[in-house]
């Protein structure tokens, strides 16, 4: 079979990178993406190879992620067309939904995000098949137009997949770490559209810096301009790290983790790291990690210094052991993919 494969962000490179190299046994694969600095510098560190760029990542304007689709549905068309898939597999693809559905090809949707919901809006009703956790009620997105019988659910989280792969050790001392205590702290995306509200960064980093000053206090940013903002707002003290960081590599060395309740939260979580949310953008498998008692939630900077203060104590070995078996009560997506895969793709009977 001929699949072609959309990845359009960084998640999605940690996600795909192992489905890919078990696809490409059996299958001819194509692998898309877009010109975006957290998913190049990702896909390097990970030698995911395989990808073929196709125009830039839009950024925050309407004007401009609109001319980066029409841009780069175009290029896609003519990539895609020649190479002539049998399916399309993407993850919130307005970009790859569009074009296979124009030229006819049978897709498979990934999706843990019905808050994104212009995302949700382009891409659902053209899918013949949406993967979706468990923990998201499949009425989330039957609204959106697909059938509930065409929503499959499994038995995990995106990050689980992510933490499963893991990564290659790298020591303490590559990230520039003293023996201190270490804080990491990850903003929150506010070039998504699903992004409304104003971020709280500064101010909740004030108050880490201000508490906390016997720890190493690290910002992990997204986009040039935060790291930029970020190293004149906080000239001193605060470590910005302004290269590509991968998470797996770096989190084994974080004595409490600060996230938005995106993937990485949910990683770190899984991972067994303290780790306070400050659910940034509410999301259902954020409440499947705050219910299951492997992270806090915190919204408030007062809050997330006292969430702070408190797992900087906290019992790793009971962290860990939960962690664990959370993790390992989780299935495999890419095997549900895969029979989904040949239910929607055997031929008819005569045909």
């Amino acid at each position: 079979m001929r699949i072609w494969i959309d990845i359009r962000t960084p998640k999605q490179v940690l996600f795909f990178h192992s489905l890919v190299r078990r696809l490409g046994q059996e299958h001819t694969v194509l692998c898309t993406s877009r010109w975006y600095r957290e998913l190049v510098g990702l896909a390097k560190l990970r030698g995911f190879d395989e990808l073929e760029m196709f125009a830039n990542y839009g950024g925050a304007s309407l004007r401009g992620k609109l001319d980066a689709a029409i841009t780069r549905m175009a290029m896609l068309t003519e990539r895609v067309a020649s190479f002539g898939p049998d399916l399309a597999i993407s993850h919130g693809s307005p970009d790859a939904t569009r074009v296979a559905f124009g030229l006819g090809i049978r897709q498979i949707g990934f999706s843990d995000a019905p808050h994104a919901t212009v995302v949700g809006r382009l891409c659902v009703p053209l899918l013949d098949r949406l993967l979706t956790p468990w923990v998201i009620p499949k009425p989330a997105f039957s609204c959106r137009g697909i059938p509930e019988e065409h929503i499959i659910h499994y038995r995990a989280i995106d990050a689980a997949v992510i933490v499963r792969a893991g990564a290659d050790a790298v020591p303490r001392s590559a990230f520039g770490l003293s023996g201190r205590p270490t804080v990491l702290f990850r903003t929150v995306e506010d070039k998504a559209a699903y992004v409304t509200g104003p971020s709280q960064s500064d101010a909740i980093l004030t108050r880490l810096l201000d508490a906390f000053s016997n720890c190493n206090i690290l910002v992990l940013p997204r986009y040039e301009d935060q790291i930029e903002s970020l190293r004149s707002a906080f000239p001193r003290d605060l470590v910005v790290l302004g290269d590509v960081i991968d998470a797996q590599q770096l989190l084994p060395h974080v004595d409490v983790f600060v996230g938005s309740g995106g993937t990485m939260t949910a990683e770190a979580a899984l991972m067994g790291v303290p780790t306070v949310s400050y659910d940034g953008v509410p999301n259902y498998y954020e409440q499947y990690i705050v219910r299951e008692n492997l992270a806090r939630r915190a919204r408030e900077p007062e809050a997330i210094e006292c969430a702070v203060r408190d797992l900087l104590s906290a019992d790793r070995p009971t962290l860990l052991r939960r962690a664990r078996q959370s993790l390992d009560a989780m299935e495999d997506p890419f095997d549900v993919l895969l029979k989904v895969m040949d239910d929607l793709c055997e031929p008819s009977v005569g045909g």
